[in-house]
């Protein structure tokens, strides 16, 4: 670790008084540069991580785990493991933690640090926090081949955050998080599902309410977050396949693989102990034995790699097959391929890893960043740039049954029928009030409230400027069906019954024998519930969304096969998704309605889509 002194600096928020009583526990994990690995390095790579006190205000105190008196603790001290240290009335301290995490303790707080481990060959670092009460904020601070997952458990909620500025504060058994930068997801203390959060956003978490209470944060305060340096792309590599190899060699293969991909590839590579630390966090430490497309889109979506390396090892007689393939995890697209072939000894593959290694780079050098920007949309909107990846989601094409079987729809959804389409990008969230107004120069919406909700009370006229400003259009009401089945075949993209639990809607009415829930009579902010299997948020339920298509109750009776555009004139737009004031049966995934394109209904917005211009003329057929 070297000895350059970090510079405090304070994050900009800024709360009101609080009484925090309750306790709340804070669990940092930096993750480093990985690969899907599990054993450590020699166990001289690990040490005590360093953190000083940088300023201190009023009287701050200290106390250790084997110790039964508090000592006064000043500028220059060391946070030593198991030290507990209480701000004061009137009171406050700041923290580095190496290599560059700022933290703050705002008065009458009290936190005890717990393992601080850094692991130098791994470039990891795990840190546990307890947090009794008070106000806690922290900046993480950009780093070169580090990856920063924090969390934080509170009396009421869950909190992951990645490269963030945010603070946190509890009231009770409140809380309340506020999210200046970065990346963040939160679930409810009892709760299974997390909801990603906005960079801008403040939630409170209650402990006896299932849903979120979303709100953007003050102007000021985002006025004074910082641009946000570009991004780089995560690559993670899989451990290595293979039925003739021990997976503890396996995975010492994969160790390998990574190490040579830190020296080489322009981004951040992911080790498999991280990853198995953020899979489990999300309830989905099982997938890492799992190997399928599905699986690895599953793995790859939870960590938010945007590369995947999968390497096989193969053998027949005395030689052994060697592959790599880099994958876009986005497009799901190979990037590139290499092999090697060796005889005789297994281990001579370790070999061959370097130069495998550096043609697979050298063959996608001038692709790896173009993963984590955007496709090519003739818009200045400086949201579909380094931010792209991050708001919309890419459905690769293939086939899928259209509509439901008769009795269990209604008339105009027969007969179900094949559709083939194209892959496309799809917004992740439904487009808000802040997004229209900043394009359209107005805000349509009834209810002038909440930026971050969804803009509704919009024409279908409106709808489709909109997306033509940004370089994108309508979905067609075949792609909107098929992104919301999200590859299953139910009423719902979360099977076969519906609460108030999984989408916004009127949940006196829900679906599938289910317990009725609490009605908002309301838009929510987008994120606020779990997305589908493909990343969409709300594809059922907060507000309806418009579709390129025309309606025609007899449509599908003379649809086409391949990539339906729906039909050629007509009265009525078809709109699809249900909304907050639907019964549950209103959000089937195969759920069809007709308006008139110029109405306005506060339960009416929509979602754009993008064609992806590397996307072959001819459909492509799902595995």
């Amino acid at each position: 670790m070297n000895n350059e002194q970090i510079t405090p600096c304070s994050a900009h928020l800024t709360f009101f008084p609080l009484k925090l009583i309750h306790s709340m526990t804070f669990a940092f994990v930096f993750l480093g540069c990985a690969v899907f690995s599990l054993p450590l390095h020699a166990a001289d790579s690990i040490a005590i991580q360093k953190c000083m006190v940088v300023k201190t205000t009023g009287a701050v105190q200290a106390l250790l785990k084997d110790q039964s008196r508090w000592t006064a603790m000043q500028q220059g001290a060391q946070c030593r493991h198991s030290h507990t240290v209480q701000t004061m009335a009137k009171s406050s301290a700041s923290f580095t933690f190496e290599p560059a995490m700022i933290a703050t303790m705002d008065e009458n707080s009290l936190m005890t640090f717990d393992n601080m481990l850094i692991n130098y060959s791994k470039k990891s670092i795990r840190m546990l926090l307890k947090q009794q009460s008070g106000v806690f904020k922290i900046t993480m601070e950009p780093l070169f081949g580090y990856t920063a997952l924090l969390t934080i458990t509170t009396p009421s909620a869950v909190i992951d955050l990645n490269g963030a500025e945010a603070a946190l504060r509890v009231s009770g058994d409140t809380t309340t998080f506020e999210l200046a930068s970065g990346a963040a997801k939160v679930r409810q203390i009892n709760g299974k599902q997390k909801s990603a959060i906005e960079p801008g956003t403040r939630v409170v978490i209650y402990p006896n309410k299932q849903e979120l209470s979303l709100s953007p944060l003050p102007f000021e305060v985002q006025e004074k977050r910082q641009p946000q340096s570009r991004k780089q792309p995560k690559i993670a590599i899989l451990s290595v396949q293979s039925s003739s190899i021990t997976r503890e060699n396996l995975d010492r293969v994969s160790d390998f693989i990574a190490e040579e991909f830190e020296k080489k590839a322009s981004g951040k590579v992911l080790f498999l102990e991280d990853i198995r630390t953020m899979l489990q966090s999300e309830g989905m430490g099982k997938l890492l034995s799992c190997f399928s497309d599905t699986c690895i889109s599953q793995i790859c979506n939870a960590i938010g790699a945007d590369i995947v390396i999968i390497g096989g090892i193969g053998q027949l007689g005395t030689n052994y097959l060697f592959s790599l393939k880099m994958v876009d995890v986005l497009r799901d697209k190979v990037i590139s391929r290499t092999s090697a072939r060796v005889s005789g000894d297994a281990g001579k593959i370790l070999d061959e890893i370097p130069t495998a290694v550096s043609n697979l780079v050298d063959k996608s050098s001038s692709r790896i960043d173009s993963v984590v920007t955007a496709p090519q949309t003739g818009s200045a909107d400086a949201k579909t740039s380094d931010g792209y990846r991050e708001t919309v989601a890419w459905i690769k094409g293939g086939d899928f049954t259209m509509g439901s079987k008769a009795l269990e729809g209604e008339l105009d959804e027969t007969p179900p029928h094949q559709v083939t389409l194209r892959g496309f990008y799809m917004d992740k969230y439904e487009v808000t009030k802040e997004d229209f107004e900043r394009v359209m120069g107005n805000n349509p919406s009834a209810n002038k409230g909440c930026k971050i909700c969804p803009v509704e009370n919009v024409t279908w006229y409106e709808a489709q400027e909109y997306c033509k400003k940004t370089g994108k259009r309508l979905p067609t009401e075949a792609e909107w069906e098929y992104a919301c089945r999200a590859g299953t075949t139910g009423p719902f993209s979360y099977g076969p019954t519906l609460s108030s639990e999984q989408a916004n809607f009127n949940g006196r009415k829900p679906v599938g024998g289910v317990p009725e829930g609490p009605y908002k009579e309301k838009t929510i902010p987008g994120g606020a519930y779990a997305p589908n299997a493909w990343g969409l948020y709300d594809m059922h339920g907060n507000v309806a969304e418009w579709c390129s298509d025309w309606y025609d109750a007899a449509y599908y009776g003379n649809s086409v096969k391949e990539n339906p555009q729906g039909p050629g004139e007509g009265k009525l737009k078809v709109v699809r998704g249900g909304a907050w004031n639907s019964s549950g049966a209103g959000l089937r995934s195969a759920r069809r309605m007709g308006y008139n394109p110029a109405i306005r209904l506060g339960a009416i917005g929509f979602r754009c889509v993008k064609d992806d211009a590397d996307s072959t003329k001819t459909p492509q057929k799902n595995k």
